[in-house]
């Protein structure tokens, strides 16, 4: 009904995002990832977005950050309208301090993982790491966290880094461990390059997953 009524599911999913997010910014790039959508479709609604005054805008090192305009003539209707909506969307917690001083680094195989002390035990977890080892081969870096691990922390379900020419590849193996699992998950795909320059900023969506409850499946991450 929402979708109807607003005549884009994409500016219905900025909006709820946006919502459930009050006191953050985000740039485009990280919006697309965050929202599974395409990246001319977000910037196309964040315009329609900031020219009614519903978000605002700022630059920083050459990027746009968007983030709620609270106070907009139409914030107060549209907070009550997504308010229900926001509850069910995964709030990203602002960090200001990182773990993620690491780099990608070149194979090294499971003799590795074991040594980092990398032993998955639980068998749903397993499950997780075989399907989306098995079909996008690019990984470098598999987590799980939220409903996997039982838990509301912030951020998405599964964390994958790896090359985004494999998100569809992806997305099937989601869609199985979703039947298998008998759980919705949601996902997200960070490039290598993306990966390093968000350690590199100390960037809030990885530092906030990292702290919290997680469990890393998979890595070819430097400590």
């Amino acid at each position: 009904m929402v979708d109807q009524l607003f005549g884009s599911k994409t500016r219905v999913k900025l909006l709820k995002f946006f919502f459930a997010n009050q006191d953050q910014e985000f740039f485009v790039r990280e919006l697309t990832r965050l929202l599974g959508e395409q990246i001319n479709s977000i910037r196309r609604e964040l315009i329609n977005l900031a020219d009614i005054g519903v978000v605002g805008s700022t630059t920083k090192d050459n990027k746009v950050f968007y983030s709620l305009n609270k106070v907009s003539k139409l914030y107060d209707g549209l907070d009550s309208m997504f308010a229900a909506e926001s509850d069910e969307e995964k709030k990203i917690v602002s960090q200001k301090s990182s773990p993620l001083n690491k780099q990608p680094k070149a194979d090294v195989g499971d003799e590795v993982e074991r040594k980092r002390g990398i032993v998955v035990e639980d068998a749903k977890l397993k499950l997780v790491k075989e399907e989306i080892s098995k079909d996008v081969k690019s990984s470098i870096f598999i987590a799980a966290s939220g409903v996997l691990l039982k838990t509301k922390a912030s951020g998405p379900d599964i964390l994958v880094v790896a090359d985004p020419g494999e998100l569809s590849k992806l997305k099937r193996a989601i869609e199985v461990l979703e039947k298998k699992l008998n759980k919705s998950l949601s996902f997200v795909l960070i490039e290598p390059e993306d990966y390093a320059y968000r350690s590199k900023i100390n960037d809030r969506f990885l530092t906030a997953f990292l702290k919290s409850k997680h469990e890393i499946l998979f890595s070819k991450l430097e400590n």
